[in-house]
């Protein structure tokens, strides 16, 4: 039976997609060794993989927040420059589609908050929007 950092090894590599053939020739394992391990480690390797991509999101902004916070950035900035400016390298007109069309992108990306009950917890699917949740009110 191979050492845990072996199988740590292999959770990191298939989590990246990496074949079983290349991960077996890095680790010295047979390819059924490694089928049998997936099976057994298949949570880890999800959970792994879901890592790595939220990461990934994160760092070209694909995540809600960080596209809010970016269009909303473009948005102070245009708006900042609308109040200094006497707009006459800009027609007005040109200033106020661009200050329309980054509130209407930032509109976009707003989620309703929602909250819930304690009795709801259990029913999350922490795969799911937000807004895919069931909602409380007060």
């Amino acid at each position: 039976m191979k050492d845990t950092q072996t199988k740590n090894r292999f959770i990191e590599l298939r989590s990246q997609g990496i074949s079983y053939e290349k991960i077996a020739t890095e680790l010295k394992v047979s390819k059924q060794t490694l089928i049998n391990w997936s099976k057994e480690l298949q949570l880890e390797i999800l959970n792994l993989r879901a890592i790595q991509l939220e990461a990934l999101q994160e760092k070209y902004f694909l995540t809600k927040e960080k596209k809010v916070e970016f269009i909303g950035n473009i948005l102070n900035s245009l708006k900042a420059e609308a109040d200094k400016r006497d707009l006459s390298k800009l027609s007005d007109r040109e200033l106020f589609e661009l200050i329309l069309k980054y509130s209407e992108k930032l509109d976009k990306e707003i989620v309703p908050v929602t909250f819930m009950a304690e009795e709801e917890r259990s029913l999350i699917d922490y795969d799911t929007t937000v807004t895919d949740r069931k909602t409380w009110s007060a």
